[in-house]
Formats: structure tokens, sequence, C-alpha cells
């Protein structure tokens, strides 16, 4: 849904490019994975069954680098809990060695050094081993849980770097993709073959902002759109939101859930952004920014944007679960409706009306307009209700 203002180049352009552009780029990202799984698996099937079966070399290793370890663990466990019979009998040995020495040293006026240094060396042997056996379980220990110590994964989403990049990073991105490259697709599909909807919806409409802004100015054209945009995909909804139109869903008990905010200069992180971009705002009977616009985000409106970006075209794109919430139906609008029936009001209109052809959209207009609504008035209703009956599979 977009919602022209000063003209209405913007808003045809985008109604133009925007949802053909995007849907022919998940079209292609589609093809991408398929053509990706399948190259997959033909790889797999070429493989000889004997490359397949047989273990590589680092297995093969380690197996026996555990094999190895679990010996010395038993071997070190044996002799860390208890001394074996083994152990007993050669110290019993010793000592009685040690004594038979005393007892032949015991008439004379010295003890034989002899004696005495076979007697320490059969201790200090024994003592010897004692501590090699400790040192051994010790160090088998330590390799134990070494090899018992689980590796973590990687986490696909963990590596990803979602540090929030500038407005000029993300304005120079969108510039380089371009609108349908089938160049970039990696860009957008993560490790686990599913679409970056976020970066997708994101790119898409900084890139046709870039280029309405060029036309703007070469042809001196002051139009500018504000854009609430929907993306099915199975059972996730991603919604994109560039101004004051706003999506509301409604779930299987009538509430009402709002999945945008507006974009006002009177909000505190669009007025702060405001000022630190050298703009102000004020009010004539709504805030706006350096006196002239109502939305604090907008595509198109180049003398707000150039040379100081007073406005910007950055969406917010926020993701939902059709299933974790019961979705039963989306409302899309500009301001026009908002500005005359709250969420709440709009949802319970709608849901008396889904049985009608359009599920209740011209009906919630008209509405709208005979409240006293000023502005003008846009209104699409998804209907997940529909879609079930039906069996449709919104990818």
């Amino acid at each position: 849904v977009y919602d022209g203002h000063g003209g209405q180049y913007v808003a045809e352009y985008l109604r133009t490019h925007l949802f053909a552009n995007t849907v022919e780029k998940i079209k292609q990202l589609l093809a991408s994975i398929h053509d990706n799984e399948k190259q997959n698996t033909a790889a797999t099937n070429l493989m000889p069954k004997s490359t397949q079966k047989r273990p590589s070399m680092s297995n093969v290793l380690d197996t026996e680098t555990a094999k190895d370890a679990s010996s010395q663990v038993k071997r070190s466990d044996s002799s860390k809990s208890t001394k074996s019979n083994k152990d007993f009998v050669g110290e019993k040995v010793a000592k009685d060695k040690a004594n038979e020495c005393i007892k032949s040293c015991i008439g004379d006026d010295e003890p034989s050094t002899e004696q005495d240094c076979v007697t320490n060396e059969s201790f200090s042997k024994s003592i010897a081993g004692d501590k090699l056996l400790s040192s051994t379980a010790k160090r088998s220990d330590s390799e134990e849980n070494v090899n018992e110590t689980p590796l973590k994964k990687d986490d696909a989403y963990n590596t990803l770097n979602i540090r929030k990049k500038s407005l000029a990073n993300i304005k120079e991105s969108a510039k380089e993709v371009g609108s349908v490259s089938s160049d970039d697709n990696h860009l957008y599909v993560d490790l686990n073959k599913n679409i970056n909807y976020t970066k997708l919806l994101t790119d898409q409409i900084l890139y046709l902002d870039s280029q309405v802004v060029e036309h703007c100015k070469t042809n001196t054209d002051l139009s500018g759109s504000t854009a609430v945009v929907a993306v099915l995909d199975g059972e996730l909804l991603v919604v994109g939101n560039v101004g004051d139109s706003r999506a509301v869903m409604a779930d299987d008990r009538g509430r009402a859930i709002p999945l945008s905010f507006d974009h006002k200069p009177n909000q505190l992180k669009e007025r702060r952004r405001i000022k630190e971009a050298g703009g102000f705002i004020t009010f004539t009977g709504v805030w706006r920014v350096a006196g002239i616009l109502a939305t604090s985000r907008a595509l198109g409106d180049f003398p707000l944007k150039h040379p100081r970006p007073l406005v910007t075209a950055e969406p917010d794109i926020l993701t939902f679960s059709l299933n974790d919430h019961k979705a039963q139906f989306v409302i899309l609008a500009t301001d026009g409706l908002w500005d005359v029936l709250s969420n709440e009001d709009a949802v319970s209109y709608v849901r008396a009306r889904l049985h009608e052809p359009d599920f209740g959209a011209k009906s919630v207009a008209q509405y709208a307009y005979a409240l006293g609504s000023q502005d003008n008035i846009t209104v699409a209703i998804i209907n997940f209700t529909k879609m079930n009956k039906n069996n449709t599979t919104p990818r």
C-alpha cells in the first residue's frame, strides 16, 4: 500500500516496480536454493559407494587416538582409586628385603652401606613407580576431559555480523545490489537455505528510493510516498514500513495486533535523528519535518534528503509467525483510515464483513470517509481464513 504526497510520480513508480522487483527477486532466490539442493544431491549420488562408506583417515586416527586414551584412562583409574594387588606385592617384597638388611646389620657397629643403598634404591624405585602411575593418571584424566568435551557447532546466526549498519552504508549496499540482479543471490540466503527478507526488502526499498530521488532532482519533482508491504512465506509474515501507513493483524479472537509503527516527527527516536542531521520539527496542527512533511520517513521528497538527510527511506522490518499468533486477517492501510479509526475499531469492523468479495476493504474505507477522514484512503485485506479453506500456499 502506497500513499503519495506532493504529486503521484513516486507512488506510481513504487506501485509499478517495488512489488514486481521483489517478487522477481524472491523467485530467483527460490530457484537458486532449489538448484543448489539438486547439485548437492547429484554430487552425493555420483560418489562411489566405497568412497561414501570408507571412513576417512582423520576418522581412523581419531578412533585409534580415542582407543589409546581409553586404555590409558583405564590404567590410570585403577592406579588412582586403590593400589592393585601387584603393587601391594611389590611393596611387601621391598619392605621384607629392607627388614632382612636391618636384621643382618644389628650386630655390626656400623650398618652396611651397600645394603642401605640397595634398600634405598628399592624404595626409590617403588616411589618413582607410584609417581609415574599417578602422573600418567592425571595426564590421561586431562586427555579424557578434552576428548569428552563436545565442540560447539557454529550457529549460522551467531557467526553472522548483525551489527546495525549506518544509513550511508545501507544505501551504498542497496545501490550496488540493483533491483533484480541474480549475481547477488548469496547475499540473501543464509546457511540454512532461508531467505533473509529483512535485507531483501531493505535493499529493494532503498534502491528504488535512490532511483526516484535522482529522477525528481533532475525534473524538480517534489513528490514522495509512504509504503507498507507484506511478504508471505509459508507461515512466515514479513512486514516492511516506511512512513505512517500501517499494518494490523487480527487473531482468531478478534484482537488487534500492530505489525508496524508509524514514523512521526515527534517520536523521540525520529526527533533525535532529525536533529542530528541538522533539521528541526515544528507543530502546525500536526508535527512536521522542517515545517513541511508530516511523516519522518518516506520515499522521494528529495529536498528533505539533499544536502541533509532530514527524511530517510530506511524501512522498519518485522517478522511474525502466523501459527503462533493464530492470525485471521491483516489490514494494510494508509493514514487516511487510521486518522479516524483505532486498530481495534478497524479490526472489529472488517471482521464482521469478511464474507464480502473484498473481505470488507471497500466497506471500511467508505466508513472512514463517512467519519470525516480528510486524507486519501487505501485499504488492502489479507484473509488467511480464505487461504486455509482453499489450501493455498502463500509462498
